[in-house]
């Protein structure tokens, strides 16, 4: 589950939920140069947030952690998976 067989970056993230959300945390992995392998959206703490937890590829904990937080992404957990 989530590529699991791909070596890459697994995150968790709690954003704000609200159209248009996805697309934008999508657009700063990739123009970061990240590769998403898998991505999953749960219910969040509350009605107005959700989860998100993605697999990327091809970035550092760092660059990850800087598009994502860009975004406006709260990162929950970012680990080598």
């Amino acid at each position: 589950m989530l590529g699991a067989r791909e070596q890459g970056l697994r995150v968790t993230l709690s954003v704000e939920d609200r159209p248009g959300v996805l697309a934008s945390l999508t657009a700063e992995v990739a123009r970061a140069g990240g590769d998403i392998i898998s991505l999953g959206t749960f219910y969040g703490r509350d009605r107005t947030h959700g989860t998100i937890t993605m697999k990327v590829r091809g970035l550092e904990e760092s660059a990850l952690r800087a598009a994502l937080e860009q975004a406006g992404a709260q990162v929950l957990d970012l680990r080598s998976a």
